[in-house]
C-alpha cells in the first residue's frame, strides 16, 4: 500500500472486515546467538518491535485522515480498489510481527516453542529490561498486538476465517487492557485456554476456569496448556469435522468466479457482493454447520432420488435471526438448454423465498444456493438473493419452537455443536494438570 506524493509504504497486509480494519506490519531480525542477550533483545525491540508500532500508528491515522490517498503502486496510480469504514465507524486492529525471533526466545525461556511471554504489566520502554516478553507498548495508543512467527501461524491456521480471527483479537485486547496482570508463558497457552474455555458461539479465555488462574490483580494461565490441548482427541475429532467447513470456503470462490447475477429480474450486482460478504462472515463453526446440512440434503437425493420439482432445505439461526440460507436442487436433463434450466431453478429459489419469509418473519436477508442434483453432469452453482426491507408481520412473536445451532427445514433438525462432548473435553484437561 503506498501514501501519495511522495510514495511511502503504508502497511504490509491491509484487511478491511466491514468497519473492522486490520493493519499487519511484519518485520524480520536476525540474532548472533553469540550476542549478549540483554543487547541482542534491545536491537531486536527497537528495530522490529518498536518500529512496526510506529508504522502501524502513522497507518492508522492515515487511513482516517486521508483514505481517498491510499494507493496500490508507488507511482500513485492504482487507487485502493475496496471501500474504506467511515471514520466515526472504523476499528483498527494493529499487528505487529517478528520473524527470527524463535530460535533465541526458546534458548532464553527453556521452552520448546519459541514464543514470547505475555506479561501486560510491561508497558513501553520497560520491554528492554524484559527479554522475549511483551505487554502493552504504549498505554496510551491503539494496543498493538505483537506475535513472533510461530504464534501467528498457529493462530491463524487454527482460525482461518476472517470472523474467527477478528473476534479473537478484539477478546484479547479486552483481555490485556482489563486493567488485572495478564501472565502466560507463551501465546500458545492463552490460546488454548481461548479455544477450551467459553462456548459453541462464544469464545472465552477464562469463562469455564480451565488452565487459568484468577484473582482481584492477576489472570495467570497454565504452563503447557497447549502441549496437553492438542493431544486430546476430542480436540482432533473437532479439527477432523472442521473439514466439512471447507466446502464453504470453496463455495464462496467459485460464486466469485462463475456464478451470475443476471437470473433474477430484481437482483442487483450490489446485493450479490452484499451476500458473498455475509456468506464470508461466517465463522469455521457455521461454515461447518451448514455444510452438513449441504451433505445431507445431497446424500437423500443420492439415496432416495429427487422429484422434478426439485428440493429446497431452508437454514435459519436463532442467533442470526436477519439471515436465512436456502440450498436449491433442481434436475437437470441431459440436453436441456443450460440458460433456461438455471433460470427455472432460479424461480424455485424465489418461490422459496416467500415461503422462508412467512416462516422466519424476522428475516431481513434470504441467501439462495441453487446447485443441480447430479453435478456430475451439470456443477453449474447460482446465487440468488432477496433482501426484505421489511418485516411481514412486526408485531409477531414465535411461540413454542426455540431453534439454536439447529438446521430448521421441513426435512428435520439438525443439532449442530463445535465440540463433540465439550465438557468431557474441560474434564479430560483438567485431569491432565501438573500437581
Amino acid at each position: 500500500m503506498k501514501k501519495q506524493n511522495p510514495a511511502k509504504e503504508l502497511t504490509d497486509v491491509l484487511i478491511v472486515f466491514g468497519d473492522d480494519v486490520i493493519i499487519f506490519s511484519d518485520k524480520s531480525i536476525s540474532i548472533n546467538p553469540s550476542t549478549p542477550v540483554d543487547t541482542a533483545w534491545a536491537r531486536c525491540y527497537r528495530k522490529t518491535i518498536e518500529s512496526s508500532a510506529n508504522q502501524l500508528y502513522g497507518a492508522a491515522a492515515w487511513i482516517k485522515e486521508h483514505p481517498q490517498k491510499i494507493f496500490l503502486d508507488a507511482k500513485s496510480t492504482r487507487p485502493l480498489p475496496i471501500d474504506l469504514p467511515d471514520a466515526s465507524k472504523i476499528r483498527f486492529h494493529l499487528i505487529a510481527s517478528v520473524n527470527g525471533v524463535s530460535s533465541s526466545a526458546s534458548l532464553y525461556h527453556r521452552k520448546p516453542r519459541g514464543s514470547f511471554e505475555i506479561d501486560s504489566s510491561i508497558v513501553g520502554n520497560d520491554h528492554l529490561s524484559h527479554p522475549f516478553s511483551i505487554g502493552n507498548l504504549d498505554a496510551r495508543r491503539e494496543f498493538v498486538h505483537v506475535f513472533d512467527e510461530n504464534s501467528l501461524e498457529l493462530i491463524m491456521s487454527e482460525l482461518d476465517t476472517a470472523k474467527d480471527f477478528l473476534d479473537y483479537l478484539i477478546d484479547r485486547k479486552k483481555l490485556m487492557t482489563s486493567g488485572k496482570r495478564v501472565l502466560a508463558r507463551g501465546e500458545e497457552d492463552l490460546f488454548a485456554a481461548y479455544l477450551i474455555n467459553g462456548d459453541d458461539q462464544s469464545r472465552s479465555f477464562t469463562g469455564k476456569g480451565v488452565g487459568v488462574s484468577i484473582s482481584e490483580k492477576e489472570i495467570s494461565f497454565e504452563n503447557d496448556l497447549f502441549s496437553n490441548f492438542s493431544e486430546n482427541p476430542f480436540y482432533r475429532q473437532k479439527k477432523k469435522r472442521d473439514e466439512t467447513g471447507y466446502l464453504w470456503d470453496q463455495l464462496i470462490d467459485d460464486l466469485i468466479t462463475t456464478g451470475t447475477s443476471d437470473l433474477a429480474p430484481t437482483q442487483t450486482h450490489g446485493e450479490i457482493a452484499a451476500a458473498l460478504q455475509t456468506m464470508a462472515q461466517e465463522n469455521r463453526f457455521w461454515r461447518r454447520t451448514l455444510c452438513e446440512a449441504l451433505n445431507t440434503a445431497r446424500a437423500e437425493i443420492q439415496a432416495d432420488g429427487l422429484s422434478p420439482d426439485g428440493l429446497a432445505r431452508t437454514i435459519a439461526i436463532q442467533e442470526r435471526p436477519d439471515i436465512a440460507y436456502q440450498f436449491i436442487f433442481m434436475p437437470y436433463i441431459p440436453g436441456e438448454n443450460e440458460t433456461e434450466y438455471r433460470r427455472k431453478r432460479s424461480c424455485c429459489a424465489i418461490k422459496q423465498c416467500a415461503i422462508t419469509r412467512q416462516r422466519e418473519p424476522s428475516v431481513r436477508w434470504i441467501i439462495s444456493l441453487c446447485f443441480c442434483s447430479t453435478p456430475e453432469i451439470n456443477n453449474s452453482i447460482d446465487l440468488i438473493v432477496e433482501q426484505v426491507e421489511a418485516p411481514l408481520f412486526p408485531n409477531y412473536a414465535p411461540v413454542g419452537n426455540s431453534y439454536t445451532n439447529q438446521e430448521v427445514s421441513e426435512y428435520g433438525d439438525i443439532s449442530a455443536s463445535s465440540w463433540p462432548a465439550n465438557h468431557a473435553l474441560a474434564d479430560k484437561i483438567k485431569k491432565k494438570r501438573k500437581p
